[in-house]
């Protein structure tokens, strides 16, 4: 296995492992025995298990900036913009369940003064994304003018957020994708000019 593949694969793995045992369960130990190699082996890769979180964080915010380079590059009105980004993110988070541990996870993480500074910049980076396009679409009169366009950031993250977990506590046991159109489609109702 090259270099690279095995450091994504423990990545990989340490993502499974958080969103099956929580943060408290992630150790080299573990990680070690689902990758069947020696916790001498990881540290080939990681200095250390805060490096492997680093990883892990740094693997969900690159999701964040494709979307937002795919956003630019397409120039979409403000609703295709929403809708495209909820259904972007229903889909990774569909195909790939054990990545929305990582946002459940911040928290617990905001405690370990290393992790902190990191954490707020991916989450403040999201928040600004969601502004940007609020605001583009008030400049282009597709939202209201008088729309605060923080407030009605916070509704879309939080929304998203919320169903995102709620689908996590269920188990998977509804379509994140159809609950999160279904949600979005009323805050776009009350806040989209037509």
């Amino acid at each position: 296995m090259s270099l690279l593949n095995r450091k994504d694969s423990i990545v990989i793995t340490a993502i499974d492992i958080m969103s099956e045992l929580g943060i408290q369960g992630l150790t080299t130990k573990e990680i070690a025995s689902r990758q069947r190699i020696s916790e001498g082996t990881i540290f080939r890769y990681f200095k250390s298990k805060n490096e492997i979180i680093f990883s892990m964080l740094k693997e969900f915010s690159r999701f964040d900036e494709d979307i937002r380079d795919a956003v630019i590059a397409m120039d979409l009105n403000f609703v295709e913009t929403c809708r495209y980004c909820v259904n972007t993110y229903a889909d990774y988070y569909e195909s790939y369940p054990a990545i929305t541990a990582l946002s459940y996870s911040y928290d617990g993480l905001m405690n370990e003064v290393q992790f902190a500074d990191y954490i707020r910049e991916i989450f403040n980076a999201r928040i600004s994304f969601i502004k940007d396009i609020v605001t583009k679409g008030k400049e282009k009169g597709e939202i209201h003018p008088s729309v605060d366009t923080e407030g009605l950031a916070y509704i879309m993250e939080g929304t998203f957020r919320t169903i995102a977990y709620r689908w996590r506590l269920s188990k998977y046991s509804f379509s994140l994708k159809d609950r999160v159109i279904s949600a979005l489609d009323m805050i776009l109702e009350n806040f989209a000019l037509k």
